[in-house]
């Protein structure tokens, strides 16, 4: 358990702030950033909390802040609570300015809620509840483990373009964080049936939300559907593929000596889009490459 305590003057200690956010409130329980959503969403995967909140003199600047790792969890309904091991009561020192471990009183426990409120008690006094503006983070340790980036279905689209699974927003962010993606599509007849995966090596995000894909070049196979006739086609011609979320898939054969298109091959296709990307719930950062001006004829 690690409880940290910050005594200053009046007015310099800055906001509270940590790596990973996941609420904040002001002293009267009003939501700053964040939600207690976000909080849930750990409690509910394990994750471990860090809290923090602070004292205001009557100008509302802080003048001690408190931090600590959270180590009895409650969820109920839809706040949490958060309990942590007792510490020795303290007591402030004006010169020099400080803090001293209270000779007289003994043991303080807390119990602090998303709720906004702060329970507090010493041995053998009573309870006392204070309103006071805090910041709910989680750890960095597990935030590494429960965000862990992993390939991820994202996305998926019918023949038609319609929405199979996942969510078209989720590929957007996917996209215009830079993430690596990757696709896949196959069929099934009666006969025969056939996978296929690759990683784009040229990707576009047009009308707000529709994403094509260049596939890698590579040589031709004189058989994509079975495995005991898949070999180099004699004529060495390069494949290439270009497949969109609005189901259409492009394909076609390119002559290695002229490089004239010597076959086209339009199909639609079933396309399941994945990203190298954390889970849901996890921020990415994303920036917005579409913007006035972005790119203009040299002159």
């Amino acid at each position: 358990m690690l409880a940290l305590v910050i005594a200053t003057l009046s007015g310099a200690v800055p906001p509270l702030q940590c790596a990973h956010p996941l609420l904040e409130l002001d002293v009267r329980g009003a939501v700053v950033q964040g939600s207690e959503a976000r909080v849930l969403d750990v409690v509910r995967s394990g994750g471990q909390l860090r809290i923090g909140w602070y004292r205001a003199d009557r100008s509302g600047a802080p003048t001690v802040t408190h931090w600590v790792d959270a180590t009895f969890v409650t969820a109920r309904g839809p706040h949490v609570y958060a309990q942590f091991g007792a510490i020795h009561a303290q007591r402030p020192t004006r010169a020099p300015v400080g803090l001293d471990l209270h000779a007289k009183r003994g043991r303080w426990f807390g119990l602090i809620g998303t709720d906004g409120m702060l329970e507090g008690r010493r041995d053998d006094d009573p309870v006392r509840t204070n309103r006071v503006p805090m910041m709910w983070c989680e750890s960095p340790q597990t935030f590494r483990d429960r965000c862990a980036s992993d390939w991820r279905v994202v996305y998926r689209n019918d023949a038609q373009g319609r929405r199979v699974a996942g969510t078209r927003s989720r590929l957007v962010d996917a996209v215009t964080a830079g993430r690596p993606l990757r696709l896949g599509w196959g069929a099934k007849r009666k006969d025969v049936a056939w996978a296929h995966s690759a990683e784009p090596d040229f990707v576009t995000l047009t009308q707000e939300s529709e994403v094509v894909a260049q596939l890698p070049e590579h040589l031709g196979q004189r058989s994509y559907h079975r495995a005991d006739e898949a070999r180099f086609s004699d004529d060495a011609r390069l494949w290439r593929g270009l497949l969109s979320t609005t189901g259409t898939f492009d394909a076609a054969w390119i002559d290695r000596g002229t490089g004239k298109i010597t076959r086209r091959l339009p199909q639609r296709a079933w396309v399941t889009w994945m990203a190298w990307m954390p889970p849901e719930g996890c921020m990415v950062e994303a920036i917005e490459p579409r913007v006035e001006g972005g790119v203009t004829r040299a002159r």
